[in-house]
């Protein structure tokens, strides 16, 4: 019980040093943004996990808090400026 009490607050934990401004794109457009700046870098960073959020927002029409949270954090960690790389 104390485990998942534990995960809960966790999940509900807010994320730290987000831009304000990745609350203003849909999950679509970060994910687009995140796939357009892979492309034209020369950074490895595995697409797979971006592509479940993607395809799960695309067959549910939503995503969880915990999915949009963790697109927000790979935007924060590489410093991609999603207006900049939305084609």
């Amino acid at each position: 019980m104390n485990d998942q009490i534990k995960n809960i607050r966790k999940i509900l934990k807010p994320t730290k040093n987000i831009d304000f401004n990745t609350c203003h794109y849909s999950v679509d457009e970060k994910c687009n943004s995140i796939y357009n700046w892979n492309r034209n870098n020369d950074v490895e960073f595995d697409l797979s996990f971006v592509e479940s959020i993607h395809d799960y927002y695309l067959s549910k029409g939503k995503c969880s808090y915990k999915q949009t949270a963790s697109l927000d954090n790979i935007i924060e960690k590489f410093k991609i400026d999603v207006g900049r790389w939305l084609v």
